[in-house]
């Protein structure tokens, strides 16, 4: 008989060695990379990528291994719930991983319950990396640059920092020098923004400025006017309910886009640079929100 809280800890320290293999193998091409001994970004994109999938698994499975199958027979997850002990055979199904697994982007999206700050800081940048990862482990990249290998090493590093705070990973795993790289990131991103801000301020000077604004009907996207042609565009966040007995309903944006100048805001550190961090009550749309989450009262 075995403790599934034993199986827990045994699939999430699997899923954290496998990870830091994956993950050292992919930033020691990275290293290569950087001092032109190859041109290849798909392998230490590829091997990334698969590292920052296991690291998310491995915080999902650090509170239950039911979280990341998707197929586990009934009477192996009433005796989880129930905390009834698991024979043996259902102890190393669950620890030889026989059961097939929740996809790359649902694993980002559950984890962001357990550690929002995920979903609050990253959601932008991870939808940026997800398509590319999906050639990288998938099929093959014709064409690529440092930026989407930088990102996912920012990607990873961020999420490295907030599993450390609950010991899921020890940050001396990476070097001073790959730490630095999240700085180094940060500087090269707001550089980066400008470019990507000049550009749209000279597209925004041959817009005839007719857009067209739809009513919001989706709780993780709200219209605002762009910053720099002040056409319709579309933050990209997530809405929650604050207050206990004055409830109100806000909206937490964390990137933004603009279809008529091509502006584009990828994480938090571009939504503040351009003053499109902080929250914005809706609250016209509260028992809308209520209604369709299940939560009234």
């Amino acid at each position: 008989m075995k403790s599934i809280e034993l199986i827990n800890e045994n699939i999430r320290d699997s899923l954290l060695k496998a990870s830091g293999n994956y993950l050292r193998s992919g930033l020691d091409k990275f290293h290569v990379l950087e001092k032109k001994g190859t041109t290849d970004f798909q392998t230490p994109i590829g091997n990334m990528a698969i590292a920052l999938e296991l690291m998310l698994k491995a915080i999902l499975s650090n509170k239950s291994a039911l979280l990341i199958f998707t197929n586990v027979p009934d009477e192996t997850r009433v005796k989880v719930f129930a905390d009834i002990s698991l024979t043996n055979r259902e102890a190393n199904e669950l620890k030889n991983f026989n059961y097939k697994t929740i996809e790359f982007d649902k694993s980002f999206s559950l984890s962001s319950i357990i550690y929002p700050e995920i979903k609050n800081e990253l959601k932008p940048l991870f939808s940026l990396i997800s398509n590319v990862r999906n050639k990288a482990v998938h099929g093959a990249i014709p064409v690529t640059n440092k930026f989407y290998l930088y990102r996912i090493i920012y990607l990873i590093i961020s999420i490295a920092e907030i599993m450390s705070k609950d010991d899921l990973i020890d940050l001396e795993f990476f070097s001073k020098k790959e730490l630095e790289l999240k700085t180094q990131i940060d500087t090269e991103k707001i550089d980066e923004l400008k470019k990507r801000i000049k550009k749209a301020e000279e597209k925004s000077k041959i817009i005839d400025y007719t857009t067209i604004v739809l009513e919001d009907a989706f709780f993780d996207q709200l219209t605002h006017n762009c910053p720099i042609c002040d056409c319709a565009g579309q933050l990209i966040g997530e809405s929650e309910i604050v207050g206990e007995k004055i409830k109100q309903l806000i909206f937490i944006p964390s990137g933004f886009e603009c279809s008529e100048c091509g502006l584009q805001l990828l994480d938090k550190t571009e939504m503040k640079y351009m003053q499109l961090d902080g929250g914005i009550y809706r609250s016209e749309d509260l028992f809308k929100f209520m209604r369709e989450n299940g939560n009234e009262e």
